[in-house]
């Protein structure tokens, strides 16, 4: 009876080991690899006025840049002044040329000048920027090209000012206000003022629903199937700390960070109305779960309840991007930025809200 169970025993764990040892072959087989095998690469000019962003792959086809062209080498050195691009079989082959202004902004597509055209600023940071997108897809480009579709007789400009790695201090700090007859702030909910010195320490977690790339397992034990798995319950953990961070910093454990908040917000309202134009604050969601439990919808309504109490015009896009299959709208599995596809339906959505909206603005 004894040998016969540890027959079985025996005979399960060798199971194990087998298929194990399978796991691992295809795993090899099929370059699955754990995330923090995974890294971008970024080019940047001595000037800071154009970047560029590489990945290992390209899986909705919009990078548009392939350095394993010579001819796209060459050009990208002689036209922009990289000087780093020599390799010609980088790992991260798949690139976005990003080109920015003097003062950092984010240069936009070439097209004629109107006379006397409605103008939008945005402010933000990379979500409005667009980081590891093209200038046609950023979501300020395609609000432009959706409000001149939906009225031919519109002449619209709009002016992107996000920066990346901006919260709402950065914004507020550096925005002097506009002649535009529309400023819209999109809020992303890693924005507030953080006062909480344990809440300032823990931002170190902000980026992994943004960029996954700013963690990682050190030491890789030679074993795709272990660390895959391993990576797998780092980012679960992590993972539970972000969204707890999120949560924190629009609680009373940030209260003195969110007054500041608000007092930033009026402050933005006054100045981008001083000349007459309008000031709507638009929550741009995570691009997570969005398929089934969306962890922030509380925060969402929070942030609404606070911009109403304040005057401002809020329009939560999290209706417009539910449902979505979160994945299909992330520039890269380990950047989690909006891209195109994303961009688009952020720009449709405020579009709508401005011709069809109440107080419609711009007739």
């Amino acid at each position: 009876m004894i040998d016969h169970r540890f027959g079985t025993f025996g005979l399960l764990c060798g199971s194990v080991f087998i298929a194990g040892l399978l796991l691992e072959l295809i795993f090899r087989l099929a370059g699955i690899r754990a995330f923090n095998l995974i890294f971008l690469t970024d080019h940047v000019t001595l000037d800071q006025t154009a970047h560029l962003t590489c990945y290992d792959t390209n899986p909705h086809g919009e990078l548009p840049i392939d350095l394993w062209d010579e001819q796209q080498r060459r050009q990208l050195r002689q036209q922009y002044r990289f000087s780093h691009l020599n390799d010609p079989r980088p790992i991260n082959r798949y690139c976005v040329l990003l080109r920015y202004d003097s003062k950092g902004f984010r240069l936009p597509p070439k097209y004629p000048a109107f006379r006397d055209p409605f103008r939008i600023l945005a402010l933000g940071d990379s979500f409005t920027m667009g980081a590891g997108v093209t200038d046609e897809a950023t979501w300020p480009e395609q609000l432009r090209l959706n409000l001149m579709q939906k009225d031919s007789t519109r002449c619209v400009e709009v002016f992107n000012a996000g920066k990346s790695d901006y919260g709402i201090y950065g914004i507020d700090a550096n925005f002097q206000g506009s002649n535009a007859e529309l400023t819209i702030y999109a809020y992303v909910l890693n924005d507030p003022v953080i006062k909480n010195p344990a809440l300032a320490h823990g931002q170190d977690y902000i980026n992994d629903l943004i960029m996954r790339r700013v963690w990682k397992v050190d030491h890789a034990s030679g074993s795709s199937l272990f660390d895959f798995f391993r990576t797998q319950l780092v980012l679960a953990r992590v993972r539970r700390k972000t969204i707890q961070w999120y949560r924190d910093i629009h609680s009373q454990q940030n209260a003195a960070g969110w007054h500041e908040t608000e007092q930033r917000l009026r402050s933005l309202q006054q100045k981008a109305t001083a000349h007459g134009g309008s000031f709507w604050v638009v929550i741009y969601p995570l691009l997570i779960d969005l398929d089934r439990d969306y962890p922030f919808v509380e925060l969402h309504q929070f942030i609404t309840t606070s911009c109403q109490k304040l005057g401002i015009r809020v329009l939560d896009l999290l209706p417009a991007f539910s449902g979505q299959n979160p994945t299909s709208l992330w520039v890269h599995p380990v950047d989690l930025h909006p891209n195109r596809t994303a961009q688009a339906i952020a720009a449709a959505a405020i579009a709508d809200q401005i011709v069809n909206g109440p107080a419609a603005v711009g007739r």
